[in-house]
């Protein structure tokens, strides 16, 4: 049995679906190459940001009560050695 073409076998609603799937498979792999490219080498901007919004965040965050209770830590030899 000879191989009918696409367009003869698949409903005439779902045609319009296949017209510029290269287009959109070419521009979600564009798109993703670009993020993939930005996540490995950030722009100073970005990074600049992104350091700025993790400040604010801990800057919001409520610390421990500090306790009047001196700390006294003994180091030897022996544990720098380790």
């Amino acid at each position: 049995m000879p191989e009918t073409p696409l367009s003869h076998r698949l409903p005439k609603r779902v045609l319009p679906l296949w017209e510029g799937r290269a287009v959109l498979i070419l521009a979600g792999l564009g798109l993703t190459l670009v993020m993939v490219v930005l996540l490995l080498y950030p722009p100073l901007l970005v990074q600049q940001a992104d350091l700025r919004l993790y400040d604010h965040l801990l800057a919001g965050r409520i610390s421990p009560p500090q306790s009047g209770v001196p700390i006294l830590v003994g180091i030897d030899e022996e544990s720098l050695k380790a």
